[in-house]
Formats: C-alpha cells, structure tokens, sequence
C-alpha cells in the first residue's frame, strides 16, 4: 500500500481510495444497474461524493478503468460500469471536456485486494494530449458528420449522420469487408462539438447516443421491424423505403450483421427502441470522446475506429 494512499471508505464488500488525485474503488462484485444490493448502494454513496470533487481544467478529461479477472458469465457495456451505474449526474464537472475508459483483464495491485474484490475501478483527470491506448491499436476508419441542432440529440441522428457520409476505410478493411469478416475488439475516438449557442454539456450526459450511434452504424441489420423502422423513420422525417434500405444495406458494417433492435413497451402504450449495438466488454473495449463548443448552430463529429490487439 502507498504512503500516501488515503482510505476513504472500507468494509467486508469494497475499499474507496484516494492517492496523488486518482480514486481507486474495489468491490467484491461488479457494479450494476437496479436493482443492486443493499450494501453496493451504501458503496456507492462515498465514491459519489469523491467523483462530485474533480472538476477539469482546460486540456483536461477524466479517464476510467475498468478491470475484472473474472468470469462474468454475461457481457455487458464497460462505460455502464464506470459511469451510468454509478449515475451520470457526478461527472458534469470532470467530463465537460470529455472522456476516456478502457476495460482490462489484468490483475491490479496490490494483489492480495485483487484476490478478495475481483471488481476494480479508477478515476483521474489525464491531459487530452496524452497517448490513448498507445501501440496497442491500429486506426481501420474515420469519417465526419454534422447535423442541426433543432432537437434534443438521439442515437437516431447520430446513426443516420453516420450512415449519409463517407468513410474512410483503410485498404486491409476494404478487403476484409468484401470477404465479411468483422471486428474482433475495437475502439472509438469521437472529437464533438455542440452547438455555440447551447448551454455547457458535459460528455458522459452524451456519451452513450453517441457511441451507440456510431456502433449501431457498424452495423447490417437483419429483417427489419416495419413498426421500428416506421418509428425511426417519423424522428428522422425520412422515407420508409429509404430508412429500410439503409438497415439492410451497408458497406462498412465492420461488426456485421445483426439482428434488428428489439421494443419496450412504454406505459402509455407507445413504445421506446433498443439498437442493441455489438459494443460489449467483448468487442468496445476503450473510448474517448471529446467535447467542447463550436462555431456554428449545429452537432459536429470526427469518428475514428480503432483495432484493439
């Protein structure tokens, strides 16, 4: 253990720490959505409070980890772990420039806490020109899309935004796409800007329409709901015979196919969309995505997608 290593909270199912401004929480499970356990809620309460504390200077982005050597049994989505499950609202102020995680497999010292909290995660604010997942990855797309900002951002825009533009796909992808081969582990770099006149955003209150969008754009989708498709279709102002044309056709579906999106049937009778996108633990194992103001009235973005070894 550190010198300098503050314990901040500690009982039989996790420890909170602090150390040269890094947060470090280990828990004996993996952090959920509800319902959680009764103590994982008490966990949490003090680990809110140290990550309500960072706030991000200019040049500054606040960078998560995930790591876990164990068996989970399910997949599930590494940024829901580090931010939603933990509530999105305590990182307005270290995320207003944006963010980074990644998700890892390998043990975090000291191991004897790796042995009993299987579960590990981390918080720190990083500058934005350090490397992002350096030597480990290799740059397979990038493409740019911009959209007005009439309404309320949706994964829907941002899907149909990637869908309308051109990629640039590197020539080893080119010929792997022709023989339908997909990617096996993969990360995203989005650099955003919001509208000028909008009130300041913070990047983990957009993070996940973002990155499903682009995810679900990766995509072929398969046999198409004719409600869903409808639905979609009524946000977006666009045709149906387009919109369906657009879910079974796609030339840069670097994941593949997939089924289409399942429903929720809402209380009122309406129902809400699920794309479902491939970007589990397994397959979106880092991201970063940037955020700042821009010049103009409109959502502008900058995608890379990046091979993971």
């Amino acid at each position: 253990m550190s010198m300098k290593e503050r314990i901040v909270s500690e009982c039989e199912h996790h420890i909170l720490s602090e150390s040269g401004g890094k947060i470090e929480f280990w828990m004996t499970k993996r952090l959920s959505n509800e319902p959680m356990h009764s103590w994982m809620k008490k966990a949490l309460q003090p680990l809110q409070g140290a990550l309500k504390t960072i706030e991000a200077k200019a040049g500054q982005l606040i960078e998560a980890t995930y790591v876990s050597n164990e068996s989970v049994g399910r997949s599930f989505d590494v940024e829901n772990v580090l931010f939603y499950n933990v509530r999105a609202g305590n990182f307005e102020k270290s995320s207003r420039h944006g963010l980074r995680f990644r998700y890892l497999k390998e043990p975090v010292q000291p191991s004897e806490r790796a042995e009993h909290f299987p579960h590990y995660q981390s918080y720190r604010l990083v500058e934005k020109d350090t490397p992002f997942l350096l030597g480990q990855c290799e740059k397979v797309a990038s493409y740019e899309f911009r959209f007005p900002s009439s309404h309320k951002l949706e994964l829907n825009d941002v899907w149909w935004g990637s869908m309308n533009v051109k990629w640039e796909v590197s020539d080893e992808w080119k010929c792997k796409l022709k023989k339908e081969e997909v990617l096996a582990k993969f990360a995203l770099r989005v650099d955003t800007q919001y509208p000028k006149h909008s009130n300041e955003q913070y990047a983990v209150s957009h993070m996940k329409e973002i990155f499903d969008g682009i995810v679900s754009a990766m995509h072929r989708w398969q046999n198409p709901d004719d409600e869903i498709v409808r639905e979609v279709g009524s946000r977006l102002k666009i045709s149906y015979r387009t919109l369906f044309e657009k879910f079974r056709n796609n030339d840069h579906a670097l994941l593949g196919k997939r089924e289409l999106l399942f429903k929720r049937i809402l209380k009122s009778g309406r129902f809400s969309i699920n794309w479902n996108p491939a970007d589990d633990m397994e397959r979106l194992i880092a991201g970063e995505l940037l955020l700042c103001p821009g010049e103009g009235d409109e959502w502008r973005f900058k995608v890379e997608i990046l091979s993971v070894e």
